[in-house]
């Protein structure tokens, strides 16, 4: 059996909460250092940035990361599981294969 899906990168994900947290901090350290307009500007950042976030977590963005994997094995005894996973955006990647023997032929079970 195999199977795939496309699904959200945590990578990405956790890109934009560091990126909101990065302009918090910022409108932290420039609050009544900087001009109201250039003060608006950053909130008006910090929205966007809030919104992209949003957006990651309710669907209404598109999924990047691809995964696919595969179960087999039960005619030998052996079940194989593999896995992969790839993010167009980013390019994180993941594969690994995991083998489990169950059965092995005039051995007691």
């Amino acid at each position: 059996m195999s199977a795939d899906r496309w699904s959200y990168c945590p990578r990405c994900r956790n890109a934009k909460v560091e990126n909101v947290e990065k302009i918090v901090e910022d409108l932290k350290n420039q609050y009544g250092k900087v001009t109201v307009e250039e003060y608006g500007l950053m909130l008006v950042r910090l929205d966007e940035a809030r919104n992209e976030l949003l957006k990651a977590s309710d669907g209404s963005t598109r999924y990047d990361f691809r995964e696919d994997w595969d179960i087999s094995g039960l005619d030998d005894g052996v079940i194989t599981f593999q896995y992969s996973g790839y993010c167009i955006a980013c390019g994180l990647k993941v594969e690994f294969t995991h083998e489990h023997p169950f059965y092995s032929r005039g051995k007691p079970e």
